[in-house]
């Protein structure tokens, strides 16, 4: 918690401050994907192994910590989940919701797993993976749905603590 609230702190500062600049206009997907996982990926570079740990934390999460990662998780999802809303209103809220899912595990995962390969800091590399990165959440949340609206069930919804051990399908 001493790494990640102020890197979710920072996530919704960028997020208001893009906002402030946006007067009201919807953001960009881009943008909002920038603010989000710009600060996670930065906390990545500077301490690789609170990745693992997080990534251990949320996929294996002891009992006395998934309420707690919940408390931490839903509040800021729920900002980023209501702009991402705002700038794409025809996609349906649990799709949105499920495509952040996905993007945020392809930052873990490409986090976690980058420690082990990189050998030396390298600013413009790194900035440009996060670019990469962006763009690859940007086209996925903005892509039509791989299944017809009215032939998919709704998703259940990530960030929420698991009652059994069991999973559980659609």
């Amino acid at each position: 918690m001493r790494r990640f609230r102020p890197t979710n702190a920072e996530r919704l500062r960028l997020l208001h401050a893009a906002e402030t600049k946006a007067k009201g206009t919807p953001l960009t997907v881009e943008t909002i994907i920038d603010c989000m996982i710009r600060p996670p990926y930065q906390l990545g570079l500077t301490h690789p192994n609170f990745n693992t740990l997080l990534a251990r934390s949320l996929f294996m999460p002891p009992p006395f910590l998934q309420a707690a990662l919940h408390r931490e998780l839903e509040p800021n999802a729920k900002v980023f989940i209501a702009a991402f809303c705002r700038s794409l209103p025809s996609a349906p809220e649990d799709l949105i919701r499920l495509r952040v899912m996905f993007l945020m595990g392809a930052l873990l995962m490409f986090s976690v797993d980058s420690r082990r390969t990189q050998s030396a800091y390298n600013p413009k590399c790194d900035e440009s993976i996060l670019r990469e990165l962006v763009r690859f959440g940007a086209v996925g949340l903005q892509s039509a749905p791989a299944v017809n609206p009215a032939d998919r069930p709704r998703f259940p919804r990530p960030f929420k603590p698991a009652r059994s051990s069991r999973i559980r399908s659609c």
